[in-house]
């Protein structure tokens, strides 16, 4: 098995030779298939064994190997295999374009001119990534005694003392800073771990600063680490420390990652400590634990470790854990640049840059980034470039060549975030122009050299196809290895897939353990997930607010119970982590007082964080608050001025709505001040014509106060208020819109005065359970004789309706209405008037029968299947259609069925004329038709005119309201057939009756649901008020498109058919 094996051109044989030396100087063996297959040899098969083996595949990419077929299969059989491909290019040629596409992520160094120095270059190269040290010459001639290289590794020498001088480290440890200044970090990690095992200097503090970073460990090879975990397995705190660097950032093992750091901490090693706080911090291996997690950062600050000042530094300055305290974090920060820890010269500058709490100083940021690159922290070219390229906090685009230049600076040294940075200019188009292509390259360059971010643009890229094709298996991949190097946003993202059914792995409801994964990371997927979650479990109502409505993203998930319990702890710590839009939501919502959350104080100042922020939507709710006295005492004047802050701002419509409402309420009726209405009226048109549907109602309600005097059909204003009124019905449709509709018809403003269309709009308003329509209703029937309207059932009718809505007005009405009622069925039936029937049937029953125009449309679909043949069930053939119609639903329609023939009966026996409605054979199961309920009762009264006819002496003074009265003669009457005449009729009555308020009560409280899935379960499943109905059923379910629908559609034939059978 060799180490590397080289892909070339026979061409190019002495170049490959010469290669093969200096790779034989480190102990790496070669892979060389002309030395390599004997004669008779499969040569495909031992190159695929060759490949399979080896740990790097070497390409000399020459003019001769770039058009060769042979190298493009090595090639690509080597990216199927996952190996690292290190590219050799000789020359000054144009490349193959499928070769140099599949060699783009991988590393590549150009011999250009070619030279002696690029071969020890490369050979340098991969013994740093193998591992391997040049070979002691003294071994060469004693080869008996050479051990293989893989063990020969750093050990401790117990005889030092710490922090021993001898000139053993001295050596490595100045090669190993060398090559750290110089961000060859595979060569410096190399180099210095054989002093930091031993404490040598600060060795330490240096590898640290290597492993520390996951962009930075990430070019290390893996085995270099070999001999570093048997070193902390044999007790070596600083090894252990490293390892646990090693499972935490690059080969990610939460496990060890604790058990190494804890291992480490319990030596009392200060490294150990700091590994230990930052696996509390965020859970890594140990629940997390924000108390546990600052104890043991202070503890390791305390025990001397430089890297845990700057830490808790930032901690303290940015409040990843705990709030923000910007001026201890300077403090803290500055005791870090002065332990001269690169990076924190760089945290510095940024300070300086955006005067974060210190003045703003762009020299001294300059400075302090410099400083940072002198000391090889070369990230700091990336944050450089900022500050040529932006503007501070605002970042609009300043000088973006500038900030390129200093970009391509840290690339040339393979800088993770430099080359990401390059990738985000082509991305965005920032001082160059957009090319996605080029960006994917850049952006393939650096999540090759370890930059978690660009693995999640990748996966972006990938997901919503920008410059590629759309991918989402390659998408989640990308996400997935980000997710690796603990990339918030990668998190985020792999949780948008699961929750959006766009994952190729995952469930819906994995989403919330990866939302949760982010949001316990510092990055800017945190937040969003945070969101995530909240959106996740919150209902509906919790954001039933005007000025969040714009920003709702509502949706229901059948894999996740809505919990607004949980939803808010979430949406807190957005807020809490000073997210605008958490902190505008948290306020909001934190300010009402109706919910069980509602911390009036605690809102407003999240409210006054978030319009600091930039949401200007949250001086809407403080005006709110001054204009309503809620955590605050009643400012209307300083209600004003953050309204006008809202309108000034951008607000948009909400805020002049906000503001026009505030004005209208100042207006005095008795006053009538209309210049009160005439600035109110400005700002709630602005919102009104803007298509704001809430400002409707407030605007088309304030003109109609104004010139109330003349012929308000015809005035502008009423005329204007009426078109209003129309929008806010097609819009929002409210109840007070449905009564006031009536009432301008009504009483004729901004329109002509059309009685039949006020009741049409106030009856609509009733079906919403609302008092004062049907007292309206009433009022019309009973009042407006002179119109015309003369309608006394129904006017009893509806003020009976008002009095039980608990309408104040409706009894003295009522009783009024009533007692004309019960004085009109006297007066007809002492002078057995059958000329009045059908008067008299109104009066024996009170009630409003709905025309269809009068109810909503989902009630006239209902009707309309109501009113279908049903001849395809084998149980109803043969039934007419208008008995399917069922306006009119009594319960038991059985015993009111024998009652009535019973009766009829009875009364021929008698000699008394009377039509049966039904007869034997008609099969009138489950429900009886309007026509037949309405025949039903014109018989029963009929019928009861006939009886007082042929026994006035007997009856007189009792009508057919009396009905108890009536009970207690059939039950002394000695005649048996009138006994049951009497039984029958009180019985229809009270059954018809009790039909018709039964339809009324189902519209009344069935129709705000708008699905006739509804209707269809109340008919599969019977109610208190409705029998059984499959026909019916599965008549509504096949209008209906749902999973539950179709298995009681399947239900109702299986019983068909067993019917059918039997």
């Amino acid at each position: 098995m060799s180490d590397v094996f080289i892909s070339y051109s026979r061409k190019d044989s002495e170049i490959v030779d010469r290669i093969e030396q200096e790779l034989d100087k480190y102990g790496i063996t070669s892979f060389i298939d002309r030395s390599a297959i004997d004669l008779g040899d499969d040569f495909a098969e031992v190159i695929a064994k060759a490949l399979f083996e080896c740990q790097i595949v070497l390409f000399v990419w020459s003019e001769n190997s770039n058009q060769s077929e042979n190298t493009a299969n090595e090639i690509a059989l080597a990216i199927d295999f996952e190996k690292t491909i290190v590219s050799f290019k000789i020359g000054t040629f144009k490349s193959d374009y499928k070769l140099a596409y599949r060699l783009v992520r991988f590393n590549r160094i150009d011999a250009v001119p070619f030279n002696e120095d690029k071969i020890v270059e490369l050979g340098k190269k991969l013994s740093q990534q193998l591992g391997k040290k040049l070979k002691d010459k003294s071994e060469d001639k004693k080869a008996d005694n050479v051990q293989e290289r893989d063990n020969v590794k750093p050990s401790i020498d117990k005889s030092s003392p710490k922090n021993a001088d001898e000139s053993k480290y001295e050596s490595s440890y100045k090669f190993g800073k060398s090559a750290l200044l110089e961000f060859d970090l595979p060569s410096a990690f190399s180099d210095l771990l054989e002093p930091a095992l031993n404490d040598y200097k600060d060795s330490r503090e240096l590898v640290a600063g290597i492993v520390d970073y996951r962009s930075r460990i990430w070019s290390i090879p893996d085995a270099e680490f070999d001999c570093v975990e048997k070193q902390a397995d044999n007790g070596n705190s600083y090894a252990a420390f490293i390892m646990s660097c090693y499972y935490k950032n690059k080969h990610v093992d939460n496990e060890k990652s604790y058990k190494y750091a804890q291992e480490s901490s319990e030596k009392n090693d200060s490294f150990g400590i700091y590994s230990l706080c930052k696996c509390y911090a965020i859970g890594i291996g140990v629940e997390k634990d924000l108390p546990t997690y600052l104890s043991l950062l202070k503890r390791s600050i305390k025990a001397g470790n430089n890297r845990a000042i700057l830490y808790f530094a930032k901690e303290t300055l940015f409040g990843w854990s705990t709030r923000p305290n910007p001026l201890k974090g300077i403090e803290l920060l500055k005791k870090a640049v002065e332990a001269n820890i690169p990076e924190a010269y760089s945290v510095m500058g940024q300070m300086y840059w955006e005067g974060n709490h210190i003045p703003q100083d762009m020299d001294k940021a300059v400075e302090c980034y410099n400083k940072a690159i002198s000391l090889g922290y070369m990230e700091a070219y990336n944050d450089m470039s900022k500050l040529y390229m932006y503007e501070p906090n605002t970042f609009k685009t300043k000088d973006p060549q500038k900030g390129i230049e200093w970009l391509m600076k840290g690339a040339e040294y393979g800088e993770p975030s430099c080359l990401s940075a390059i990738a985000l200019c082509y991305y965005f188009g920032t001082g160059v122009a957009q090319n996605y292509s080029n960006a994917l390259k850049w952006f393939l360059k650096a999540a090759g050299a370890g930059d978690g971010f660009s693995c999640y643009i990748i996966g972006v890229m990938y997901y919503y196809g920008e410059g590629v094709d759309e991918d989402d298996k390659l998408a989640w991949d990308w996400f997935k290895r980000g997710a690796a190097m603990f990339q918030s946003n990668c998190f985020y993202m792999l949780g948008v897939m699961c929750r959006d059914s766009n994952s190729p792995e995952g469930k819906n409801e994995d989403c919330i353990k990866y939302f949760e994964e982010s949001a316990d990371l510092a990055g800017g997927g945190r937040n969003d997930s945070l969101l995530g979650l909240y959106e996740i479990f919150r209902t509906k109502e919790l954001e039933d607010y005007i000025i969040l409505k714009d920003s709702s993203n509502f949706q229901e998930y059948s894999w996740a119970q809505k919990d607004d319990k949980r939803a808010m702890k979430y949406l807190k710590r957005a807020a809490e982590n000073e997210d605008a839009v958490a902190m505008l939501k948290y306020g909001v919502i934190l300010t009402d007082i109706e919910l069980p959350y509602s911390d009036e104080i605690a809102g407003r100042k999240y409210l006054e964080k978030a319009l600091d922020a930039g949401k200007i939507e949250a001086a809407i709710r403080l005006g709110y608050l001054y204009a309503n006295g809620i955590g605050v005492p009643i400012k209307l004047e300083k209600a004003k001025e953050y309204y006008k802050k809202a309108i000034d701002g951008g607000a948009g419509p909400v805020a002049d709505l906000e503001y026009g409402k505030l004005i209208k309420s100042q207006y005095d009726d008795d006053k009538a001040d209309e210049k009160i209405l005439e600035e109110a009226n400005v700002y709630l048109k602005q919102a009104a014509e803007a298509g704001l549907k809430e400002a409707y109602e407030p605007y088309y309600s304030s003109l109609m106060l104004m010139n109330l005097s003349g012929d308000l059909s015809t005035s502008p204003n009423h005329i204007e208020a009426f078109k209003y009124l129309n929008k806010a019905v097609e819009s929002v449709n409210s109840v007070q819109n449905l009564i006031d509709r009536g009432v301008f018809h009504q009483m004729g403003i901004g329109t002509k005065i059309d009685i039949p269309e006020a009741i049409k709009w106030y009856k609509k308003a009733s079906l919403r359970n609302d008092k004062t329509s049907p007292y309206n209703l009433g009022e019309i029937y009973f009042e407006e004789k002179d119109k015309g309207i003369d309608n006394l059932p129904a006017a009893v009718y509806w003020y009976g309706i008002a009095q039980k809505r608990k309408n104040e007005s409706a009894p003295e009405k009522l009783e009024i209405a009533d007692n004309e009622r019960k004085e009109r069925i006297k007066e007809i039936e002492d002078n057995i008037d059958v000329s009045r029937l059908d008067e008299y049937v109104k009066l024996m029953i009170p009630l409003e029968i709905y025309e269809e125009e009068e109810v909503d449309s989902y009630l006239r679909d209902f009707y309309d299947v109501c009113r279908r043949r049903t001849d395809s069930l084998p149980m109803l053939n043969g039934i007419a259609p208008e008995y399917v119609e069922c306006k009119y639903l009594p319960k038991e329609l059985y015993s009111l069925t024998a009652d009535w023939i019973g009766g009829v009966d009875a009364a021929k026996a008698l000699g008394i004329r009377c039509d049966r409605v039904i007869n034997d054979d008609e099969d009138v199961f489950p429900y009886c038709s309007m026509g037949m309920g309405r025949r039903l009762a014109e018989e029963a009264a009929l019928l009861w005119l006939r009886i007082k006819a042929k026994y006035p002496d007997k009856f007189s003074g009792v009508t057919i309201l009396d009905q108890v009265q009536l009970l207690d003669i059939a039950e002394r009457e000695d005649d048996l057939n009138l006994q049951a005449v009497l039984l029958s009729v009180v019985s229809v009555a009270l059954s018809i009756e009790s039909a018709f308020t039964t339809n009324l009560k189902l519209v009344s409280e069935i129709s705000n649901n708008e699905s006739l899935q509804s209707w269809g379960d109340a008919f599969y499943s019977g109610t208190d008020d409705l029998v059984r109905s499959y026909a019916i059923a599965k008549q509504l379910y096949q209008q209906v498109d749902s999973a539950i629908a179709k298995e009681r559609i399947e239900a109702i034939d299986n019983n068909v058919k067993l019917y059918s059978e039997d």
